[in-house]
């Protein structure tokens, strides 16, 4: 009986739990949850937030909602956020305020994103699309242009053109505060009735700009800046508390199985019966009815017991109404058993032999990045990311057995490929899309998509991918991942070729029609790219891109150049289209009134694109070249200038069996015989420069070598193994990066501040993203010194502080001596000196070590002042630099010294503001003569005698400063003489000042707790 009644308890206590609503008789806080209840509501659109004081908003200033690098955002005072979200028959109506230390509104047009501003996407459907925004998805910013409230709607659908939109909308500044107020019209959404008990999907950003760019945002949920998905949008009520039917809403869309389900409900009258069950497909996890009392917000709950993980539908019923809402449920427990049956996988794949070799490290890829994933998520929806993601690839793992095509996305044909990265050693990936009828035993042409900073690979796969889906066009798409946090690098670029070279080898791909494409910073990279290398390209073009009028296009001549862009970059874009025309290039301009990727990639685009062919061998070459950057084009490849701070020029004709040769500044290079036109007779004569002639039989070698040797060309038959710059082997500071690189900091240094400023510069030089860096090659002076160098080097210290430097330094031709930088044999010791240059590694010629030297924490600062891995830093142009204090980025000012080393990496003998010795001396001579008269009138009644005085006096200090030891010696002397008038009578003068003091000391510096010094000290007098 006993146990009976226990039961009966429990069972009791249960039902209270579940059963028993928790009233509110004002609204629920949206800060408790990812929801917000919108009141029907009257507003005057004028910026001044008064209807909205009484209501709850959503804060954001917390550090899970910042998208600012890292420490960069100094707390609620520097960016800071509230809004609030409301509806009348109107329209839906956004109001916030944002405190921020600094507000600047430089953009217009499409860039309007990049002001102070707030950005809010709405899912008018709810549909919580996972992949890409739907077409009722809208987005809009609302911020200052020209003093004037805009309101700007970007779109992602070809049927809605993006641009301003005449909204009500004000935007107010007070000082540090800024006021939003707008109202999008339902029509603007798409909806034609709205109605009380609706459900939308939103989120919010706040972009914070301090001056010329974008700091950072602040985010109520992600799905606006990076990816375009509503998927983790909060839930938002149009909620009227005058209508009778239930109104209900979550508070989080995203929950864990340990987490508790709550639900608000309210109603105008009683209500006795309020159904709420939560169920997946036919199966019925949880079912309860409650009791809802008259115009009282109710609080339901389901116990984590009935959550199970995946996506699950809340249902709520009630009299005349039905109304249902997404539950994602994630489990922490199925993460890790994903994770270890992916990795499981790894291990078989490797072991089958009847299975490709790059399904393990694809699979192993998947483990990486979703560990990756895993370790940094932090909200809900992150965890549920993370399950939903490696579900959606263990899904795929019966398609490697079975060896089918594996598609990243088979509504667009996008497949993901990986390939070792050199430079980050580790897996990298890009996207693909094949066209539908693919077939391996047939060559397609490339299209390659480079995507702007704010996208990603994702993005441009399915954006491009659906309109080459929907021309049905025989290409293979290609979309490489960039460096959106970094912006344009020399590394970045090297790897989007690598990237290429690795789908030319698994891929059927026409290298005749290799076409490049990019928007934005993209565009940017597509230039840089077919300047670099146009004998691999047929065509380029690029989309509203800041192109940079001083930008070489010499190269850009010997292929097609489209360039599309705004009304507002007429002016840049016609430059550099005559730029390209003078030179003979064939480029085209096409101004656009608004940013449309559909009017661009048109069918007469493609049918523009796809009849250009790659320019294989130009019989005329003219190509002027700075630092050996490019190294070969088509059939010439470039070894090394004679000058390297003056840029060389070589021009090369060929006519049937003869070959032309004017060069300037040039002191060795290679013609490609393998890559000479067809119509190329042999024996073949070359010319070079009119007077020096040689002559090739036959093609027997695939090149021919030439080289200066005094005044005199001669053919080079067996390189010599020195230490000249050739391509792989050369200036300026950018060539670090062509090759992998490992970065090494100091640990020596007595200085701790010093240590950690060469770990935070190499830290630094090492970073790929935001919060991502090559930690593995990030190498104390300790680990590196005992290592094989098989790769560049960017080393940051000295001899003293660096382990690895003190061996090097010897062979270097850089180093510091005890009060600044000597550099060859010259010597500086200007205030914070330091220097920066690139040189062959004296353990390994065949790589390049780069080196930051300073003698103190001031120098290393002003190199941390100069340094960054942006393509466009000026210090990337030259082999070495020189700094001191008031240095800037890329300003040329307080830079002591910078150029380029000769062809045999040879030191210049002199710098200008460098001495050809070091200062040990330091002298200060002070001589002074003083005379002074005192005449009193006769009418003066004061007192006093007139006088005369007058003193001669030096002062000298003579100082010898080394590293060991010092010797001061100052020496003062003076004599001076009086002379009184008494009684209209001059007195004879008299001695007033008679001095001479010596001191001399000599020091010696052990650095132990006693320095023993030698002082003498001299008092005397003249007379």
């Amino acid at each position: 009986m006993k146990s009976y009644f226990f039961r009966l308890y429990l069972l009791l206590f249960s039902w209270n739990i579940i059963c028993v609503p928790v009233l509110l008789g004002s609204q629920p806080d949206p800060n408790n949850g990812l929801f917000f209840i919108a009141n029907k509501m009257e507003v005057k659109i004028d910026g001044r937030l008064v209807e909205w004081q009484g209501q709850k908003p959503v804060y954001l200033n917390q550090k899970n909602q910042l998208r600012y690098k890292q420490d960069d955002w100094a707390g609620p005072t520097d960016c800071s956020a509230k809004f609030w979200l409301g509806w009348n028959d109107i329209g839906f109506i956004v109001a916030a305020e944002t405190i921020d230390d600094s507000i600047a509104f430089p953009f217009s047009g499409s860039d309007v994103w990049g002001n102070d501003c707030i950005q809010f996407a709405v899912d008018v459907h709810d549909d919580n699309a996972p992949n890409f925004y739907q077409s009722d998805d809208r987005e809009f910013v609302v911020t200052l242009v020209d003093s004037q409230a805009i309101v700007y709607e970007y779109t992602y659908t070809e049927h809605r053109k993006a641009g301003i939109r005449k909204y009500p909308a004000q935007v107010l500044v007070s000082g540090d505060t800024v006021r939003y107020e707008v109202v999008i019209p339902w029509q603007g959404l798409g909806i034609i009735g709205p109605f009380a008990g609706m459900h939308l999907g939103a989120s919010v950003v706040f972009f914070d700009n301090d001056g010329q760019a974008p700091r950072g945002s602040l985010e109520w949920t992600v799905g606006i800046t990076r990816k375009k998905f509503t998927l983790p949008f909060a839930n938002i009520l149009l909620f009227d508390p005058k209508i009778n039917i239930v109104q209900a809403i979550p508070t989080q869309p995203f929950l864990s199985v340990n987490d508790t389900l709550t639900l608000w409900v309210y109603s105008r009258y009683y209500r006795r019966k309020v159904t709420h069950r939560l169920f997946e497909n036919d199966e019925t996890f949880f079912r309860h009815s409650t009791r809802v009392k008259a115009r009282k917000w109710t609080k339901l709950i389901i116990p984590p017991k009935y959550l199970k993980w995946g996506r699950l539908t809340l249902d709520v019923n009630s009299t005349r109404i039905s109304q249902r809402f997404d539950i994602l449920v994630w489990s922490k427990q199925l993460i890790t058993q994903q994770i270890d049956y992916l990795t499981q996988q790894v291990q078989v794949f490797k072991n089958l032999k009847t299975i490709d070799p790059a399904v393990s490290i694809t699979v192993e890829y998947w483990v990486e990045w979703l560990e990756k994933k895993f370790a940094s998520a932090v909200t809900n929806f992150d965890f549920f990311d993370v399950m939903n993601q490696a579900q959606k690839r263990i899904d795929q793992i019966p398609n490697f057995y079975m060896k089918k095509q594996v598609y990243y996305n088979r509504e667009h044909r996008i497949v993901e490929q990986l390939y070792q990265s050199k430079r980050e050693g580790k897996i990298r990936r890009y996207l693909l899309y094949l066209p539908s009828d693919f077939n391996r035993d047939k060559k397609y042409p490339l299209f390659m998509y480079l995507h702007n900073g704010r996208g990603n690979e994702e993005e441009s796969a399915r954006k491009m991918g659906n309109i080459l889906s929907e021309y049905d066009l025989p290409v293979i798409g290609l979309f490489p991942r960039g460096y959106p946090d970094l912006g344009i690098t020399h590394f970045g670029l090297a790897e989007i070729m690598d990237c290429l070279t690795d789908i030319s080898k698994k891929y059927p791909v026409d290298k005749n029609k290799i076409y490049l494409s990019g928007e934005g910073s993209g565009g940017i990279e597509a230039l840089l790219l077919a300047e670099r290398f146009p004998d691999r390209f047929a065509a380029v073009s690029i989309s509203f891109s800041k192109i940079d009028t001083s930008i070489n296009v010499q190269n850009l001549k010997y292929l097609p150049v489209r360039i599309f862009g705004e009304t507002k970059q007429d002016t840049e874009n016609f430059y550099i289209v005559e730029k390209i025309q003078k030179i003979g290039g064939r480029a085209r301009y096409s101004s656009l009134k608004h940013k449309d990727n559909v009017e661009i990639y048109s069918p007469d685009y493609f049918s523009w694109l796809l009849k250009q062919q790659r320019h294989q061998y130009p019989l005329k070459i003219e190509i002027r070249i700075k630092h050996l950057k490019p190294a070969r084009t088509f059939w010439l490849e470039f070894i090394s200038q004679e000058n390297y701070s003056q840029p060389a020029f070589i021009e090369a004709v060929v006519d049937s069996n003869r070959l032309f040769v004017s060069t300037k500044n040039l002191l060795e290079f290679s013609i490609l015989l393998d890559k000479l036109p067809a119509s190329v007779q042999y024996p073949l004569r070359i010319i070079v420069n009119s007077r020096n002639r040689f002559v090739v039989s036959e093609k027997q070698v695939p090149k021919f070598t030439i080289y200066k040797d005094e005044k005199n060309w001669k053919q080079r038959k067996n390189p010599e193994i020195s230490l000249k710059k050739y391509p792989s082997v050369t200036g300026p500071l950018s060539a670090i990066f062509d090759k992998p690189v490992k970065f090494v900091y100091s640990t020596k240094h007595k200085n701790s501040e010093f240590n950690k400023i060469t770990f935070n510069l190499a830290k630094q030089a090492s970073k790929r993203g935001r919060n991502n860096y090559l930690n593995k090659f990030l190498i104390a002076d300790s680990v590196m010194e005992k290592q094989t160098v098989n790769s560049n080097i960017i080393a940051f210290g000295n001899a003293e502080a660096n382990a690895y430097l003190k061996k090097l330094f010897p062979k270097l031709p850089m180093d510091v001596y005890e009060n600044g930088l000597k550099f060859g044999n010259s010597y500086c010791d200007a205030e914070g000196c330091a220097g920066v240059y690139i040189f062959p590694n004296p353990q390994n010629p065949n790589y390049l070590i780069l080196v930051g030297v300073a003698p103190d924490t001031t120098g290393l600062k002003n190199i941390y002042k100069t340094w960054d891995l942006n393509y466009n830093n000026i210090i990337y142009g030259y082999d070495f630099l020189t700094l001191k204090n008031g240095v800037e980025k890329n300003k040329y000012h307080d830079w002591i010294d910078f150029g380029n080393f000769d062809n045999n990496w040879s030191v210049p003998w002199f710098q200008p503001h460098f001495r050809k010795g070091p200062k040990y001396w330091h002298r200060d001579i002070l001589v002074g003569l003083d005379a002074n008269q005192l005449s009193l009138n006769s009418n003066w009644k004061g007192g006093g005698k007139a006088n005369f005085t007058w003193k001669i006096y030096t002062r000298m200090e003579f100082k010898y400063l080394r590293k060991k030891f010092n010797w001061k010696n100052s020496f003062y002397c003076a004599f001076g003489q009086i002379s009184v008038e008494e009684n209209e009578n001059w007195r004879a003068p008299e001695k007033s000042t008679d001095i001479i003091d010596f001191d001399s000391v000599l020091k010696l510096t052990l650095k132990t707790f006693i320095d023993p010094y030698v002082a003498i000290s001299l008092d005397t007098q003249f007379r």
